[in-house]
């Protein structure tokens, strides 16, 4: 074989590959460009309510409970009532730190697994 001849079977053969991904790219861009319909809805469909809560996303989560007073992490709902006794307790300084942080809601965890 002359080596002209192998240089024009070689071009040959990436013209062939060339126009089959050519053509590979175009099927697929034809097919992806189809309007597509949303899957029908399953299960429980949340309200516009329970919609607008999830998107606000930036709460304050405060556990007060028996633990706050017994300096436990985890309790085990073995503790004295007695001690949950909360005389200095400041709301509104929790609902003005949540405020100042831009959180738009409080969640209050008052009885836990500790009791």
């Amino acid at each position: 074989m002359d080596l002209p001849y192998i240089y024009l079977q070689m071009n040959h053969k990436l013209a062939i590959r060339l126009r089959t991904g050519i053509c590979c790219l175009l099927f697929l861009f034809v097919f992806s460009c189809s309007d597509s319909t949303p899957p029908d809805p399953y299960g429980a469909i949340p309200s516009q309510a329970q919609m607008d809560w999830q998107q606000t996303e930036y709460y304050m989560f405060v556990h007060f409970g028996p633990n706050t007073f017994t300096d436990k992490e985890w309790g085990d709902g073995k503790e004295n009532p007695k001690v949950f006794n909360p005389t200095a307790l400041d709301c509104k300084q929790w609902a003005a730190t949540a405020k100042a942080a831009g959180m738009k809601a409080i969640i209050i965890t008052a009885k836990h697994h500790d009791g």
